[in-house]
Formats: structure tokens, C-alpha cells, sequence
């Protein structure tokens, strides 16, 4: 049986690009790639290609990788510790990869 809740609050369907927009003046990561597929990577991509491309991600955006971009593997333990740490905390949506 599914319940309906009477106190629902109605979402406003532009407040998420509102805040999309608003974050894209604070968040330098915006810079690099954006939602109008735009951006440093973008362009880097188009004119000079792959390589080009991993240097870029390599120099400029190690400080915002896990490790500093070294990576790491992790075990299905501390995959799922992070994973209840972030539904916990916050509104945090992944990929799952395996």
C-alpha cells in the first residue's frame, strides 16, 4: 500500500538551476568543465587533444583527485564505510562502478 503524504512540500523545478548557476560563480571547478559543455577541458580537448588533456588534469586538477590524482584502490569495505558516511551527511549521489 503506498501512502500519500498530506504536508509535501512542492519543489520548485528552477530552483536546482538556480543553484546550479549560482555555484558555477563560486566553484572553480566550473572553469574547467560546465553544464553549457564549456570550459578549459573542453577547449584544451578540441585544439590539442589527449595528451594535452591529461597533462592539464594532471597538473592543474591533482590538488581536487583523491591522493592528489595518485588514486588508490579501495577494498569493498572502505567503499561502503564512505558510502554510509556520505547518505549520512549528505545528499551525495555516485556511480556505481563494479
Amino acid at each position: 500500500m503506498f501512502w500519500r503524504s498530506s504536508n509535501k512540500r512542492r519543489v520548485d523545478p528552477d530552483k536546482a538551476w538556480q543553484q546550479q548557476n549560482s555555484a558555477q560563480q563560486h566553484n572553480m571547478l566550473y572553469k574547467y568543465i560546465n553544464l553549457q559543455r564549456q570550459g578549459r577541458l573542453l577547449d584544451v580537448y578540441t585544439a590539442q587533444g589527449h595528451e594535452a588533456l591529461c597533462t592539464i588534469i594532471r597538473d592543474e586538477l591533482a590538488l581536487f583527485l583523491y591522493n592528489d590524482g595518485k588514486g588508490k584502490l579501495l577494498s569493498r569495505t572502505e567503499i561502503k564505510r564512505w558510502k554510509r558516511s556520505c547518505v549520512a551527511t549528505t545528499n551525495v549521489r555516485y556511480l556505481r562502478i563494479f
